[in-house]
């Protein structure tokens, strides 16, 4: 932390938590979105596939469908869920 390092106890910070190595060690519940990584640009960040957005939590693939939500698409440039633009004006 702030250039230092910082023993942390990773199974203090959550149900499930480890500590997840490599070149990025962090706690984690998994290291499943690092293979992601280039695709995200910068890891973690949320993308959208059609409707749907792919999350990284805590280390774990999580593709949520947007309309199961309500919302009619995933907006590519704010990576979110978000009403369609027929949506708005209807209401």
């Amino acid at each position: 932390m702030n250039g230092h390092e910082q023993l942390v106890d990773c199974t203090a910070q959550g149900q499930g938590f480890s500590c997840i190595g490599g070149s990025r060690p962090r706690c984690g519940l998994d290291f499943q979105c690092d293979e992601y990584q280039s695709l995200n640009q910068d890891f973690g960040r949320p993308i959208c596939d059609g409707p749907e957005l792919f999350i990284c939590n805590s280390g774990v693939r999580m593709w949520i469908d947007c309309r199961s939500l309500g919302f009619e698409k995933c907006d590519p440039t704010l990576r979110i869920c978000r009403p369609g633009a027929k949506d708005a004006a209807e209401k």
